[in-house]
């Protein structure tokens, strides 16, 4: 081997390992707390509970959230780079259980309105009690 393929076999090899370094790191320092995996499930979970909630309850059906599939596999919404799947699931089960007991308790007529009207309402007292969101 002439000392210009070696030169070169030396720096190729040296940027690869400096590329793979690179992506290592940015991958780590991206990475999510245990926690901030949990409450990404809960709240996921929550919007998909409160959305069956509402569904059951509009069409009549008795109330039961351990039926619906998304509690089931738990892991709706969930990405590979959360890497917390337990977390996850866990966060995800107790977000869609409240979520779903919002949903078919707060449901009061055959329309949106009146889930508007409440939300409006709400907004308005906590307004006056100085809180804003």
């Amino acid at each position: 081997m002439t000392l210009n393929k070696r030169i070169t076999t030396v720096i190729a090899a040296a940027v690869l390992i400096a590329m793979t370094t690179v992506s290592a790191s940015a991958q780590y320092r991206y990475r999510l707390s245990e926690r901030e995996v949990r409450s990404i499930g809960y709240r996921n979970g929550f919007q998909f509970g409160l959305r069956e909630g509402r569904l059951d309850r509009r069409g009549g059906n008795k109330f039961d959230f351990k039926r619906c599939r998304a509690y089931k596999d738990g892991k709706w919404g969930y990405r590979d780079d959360y890497r917390h799947d337990g977390n996850y699931r866990d966060g995800f089960r107790d977000g869609f259980e409240a979520g779903y007991r919002d949903g078919f308790r707060s449901f009061r007529g055959s329309d949106r309105r009146d889930d508007d009207r409440r939300d409006r309402d709400h907004d308005d007292n906590d307004s006056r009690r100085g809180r804003r969101y």
